[in-house]
């Protein structure tokens, strides 16, 4: 809950019950409440949100958990009117125990899934971290966005950057 007028779309309790009961416990013990899904979804294929219809996406500690968070960020662009914004809060490089172990994930990966491939670098928990993010990745991402869609006009620029991981 971050205090604003939002719909939320996410997983809900048909879509995957055990992962739904799973993230709406966790955000009850750190908030002391939890997000109701408004449209259940997925962050990669949000078919039920229509193109440039929000004023922004907001999102906290959903990007790491996806399979190809390139591909979210492309829907995020989409549903998100010209000018609008999209708010990444993604955890410390060392928030998990189990991240600690594990290298930064490259930009080069990403990449890859973004294009249909399917590198297998690591073997992730279904509910562990995909991503393990850096400054300097969200940083290589946003350029590489950006290098991507050089000739549609559509441009990610880096608003706002906080080094603080407070979950709420």
């Amino acid at each position: 809950p971050f205090g604003l007028k939002t719909v939320n779309v996410g997983l809900s309790a048909d879509m995957d019950p055990v992962d739904f009961e799973m993230y709406k416990q966790h955000q009850i013990e750190v908030t002391g409440d939890y997000s109701r899904i408004d449209i259940p979804g997925d962050a990669e294929n949000l078919t039920a949100v229509a193109d440039s219809s929000a004023d922004f996406v907001l999102h906290s500690h959903v990007w790491e958990h996806l399979h190809n968070p390139l591909r979210s960020l492309h829907e995020w662009v989409r549903v998100v009117k010209n000018g609008g914004l999209i708010f990444v809060m993604v955890p410390h490089r060392n928030a998990l125990s189990t991240d600690r172990s594990r290298n930064i994930t490259s930009i080069k990966y990403l990449s890859a899934l973004l294009d249909g491939q399917s590198p297998d670098l690591w073997n992730v928990p279904h509910r562990g971290h995909h991503t393990v993010f850096s400054p300097h990745l969200l940083m290589q991402i946003q350029h590489a966005f950006n290098a991507r869609h050089v000739s549609s006009g559509v441009h990610l620029e880096l608003v706002s950057f906080l080094e603080m991981d407070d979950k709420i």
